[in-house]
């Protein structure tokens, strides 16, 4: 893969920085911090660090790891590759600031999502996996809602790759509703989950992650209403003050900080589908790939961009033991972390908040025995092993 990606780590041997950060930092021993390097990616010391620090009591932290390592015969192609990019949240705007601090470049982000083309026009891939926010919610107050969502479409649109598989993101439900969604061709149809088959032997499973939202129906809708019980159940604070006055997060802790209106659930309708999804591609002896733009593995992104309800969609992933890797945005430091069946979960990073001269997208290569996710700019590159 050409230089302008970052070096993909090893995943037999592990990052000395790594390593040597989480030694130092949590006296771990040398099984102890192989084990956190590998189960954050191997390229990232503070992620490696947390995670050391919230398994150094599990049972086998300090048992010799078995890594599995493999190799990839030199010069064989993979079986396909396909662009990612996700919360792009582009509007025709001056940069402004997130409610952390964080500089977020608005215009800059169309930049770059050009810059993500011009690359993947360089390589043969199948299809482009567009993980949600497409658009920034200020628009809507802007009065510039559909003029960037063309923008953003129109520039993904000159991708000689045509086929776009997009997630439906909370930027989106700020500004359109899911009929408009349609309308603008984003998603398929307005229920806003979906499946393809993407490859002999594989399949991808886009969920919505905002089927039970505060955002993305009307007022009286059923699942408007089911999901302020959820969030009148699990957060005392007053959730419907919008202006940004209110710190939705105040008095919540570790997983509990995902009780927030920017977050939504998985419906019970959607995880029947989800199950029957799986079971299909089981039958048919396929490996899939699920994504959408809320993570679902502690670990993977920060507590507060949790879906609400991450154990039950991780229980009937788990259950049906096809899923390579989960693939999400929503949080824009990004993350990654596997969970306890093999399955890997990552989190890219936000386009917007790349400071220039950075871009931020990935190619992933797929390969029988790994995925090779290549990072560009800000985005990290991953190795990853397939069971």
């Amino acid at each position: 893969m050409a230089s302008l990606y970052n070096p993909l780590p090893s995943t037999s041997i592990p990052d000395p920085v790594v390593l040597q950060t989480v030694k130092d930092f949590t006296a771990s021993s040398e099984e102890g911090a192989t084990r956190a390097a590998f189960a954050t990616g191997n390229s990232c010391p503070q992620k490696a660090v947390d995670w050391a620090m919230q398994h150094n009591e599990d049972a086998n932290f300090n048992d010799p790891i078995e890594i599995a390592d493999f190799e990839i015969a030199e010069g064989a192609p993979p079986l396909f590759s396909f662009g990612v990019i996700a919360d792009i949240q582009y509007a025709d705007l001056d940069d402004g600031k997130s409610f952390g601090g964080s500089t977020r470049y608005f215009r800059r982000a169309l930049e770059i999502t050009q810059h993500a083309v011009d690359a993947w026009d360089q390589t043969d891939i199948r299809f482009i996996a567009q993980l949600g926010d497409l658009i920034d919610g200020r628009n809507k107050d802007a009065g510039l809602s559909d003029s960037s969502l063309n923008a953003v479409q129109s520039t993904i649109g000159k991708c000689q790759c045509k086929t776009v598989y997009s997630m439906v993101g909370n930027h989106e439900l700020y500004n359109h509703s899911y009929s408009q969604l349609v309308a603008h061709q984003l998603v398929p149809e307005a229920k806003g989950y979906y499946s393809a088959e993407i490859a002999q032997g594989w399949r991808l499973i886009v969920l919505n992650g905002f089927d039970i939202s505060t955002i993305a129906w009307g007022p009286m809708h059923p699942s408007t209403k089911a999901a302020w019980k959820y969030l009148d159940a699990h957060n005392t604070n007053d959730c419907r003050v919008t202006d940004g006055s209110v710190d939705w997060t105040k008095g919540l802790t570790g997983l509990e900080r995902r009780w927030v209106p920017f977050n939504g659930a998985v419906g019970p309708e959607q995880l029947q589908w989800l199950d029957s999804e799986l079971q299909a591609a089981t039958e048919l002896s396929q490996r899939v790939l699920v994504s959408c733009h809320v993570p679902i593995q502690p670990g993977s992104c920060t507590s507060s961009c949790l879906l609400w309800n991450f154990e039950e969609v991780l229980a009937i992933l788990h259950q049906h033991g096809n899923v390579a890797a989960y693939l999400a945005g929503h949080d824009h430091n990004g993350g990654y972390a596997r969970d306890e069946t093999g399955v890997h979960h990552i989190t890219f990073k936000s386009p917007l908040e790349a400071p220039p001269p950075s871009t931020c997208f990935a190619t992933v290569d797929v390969h029988p025995s790994c995925l090779l996710i290549h990072g560009a700019g800000t985005q990290n590159s991953f190795t990853l092993p397939l069971n």
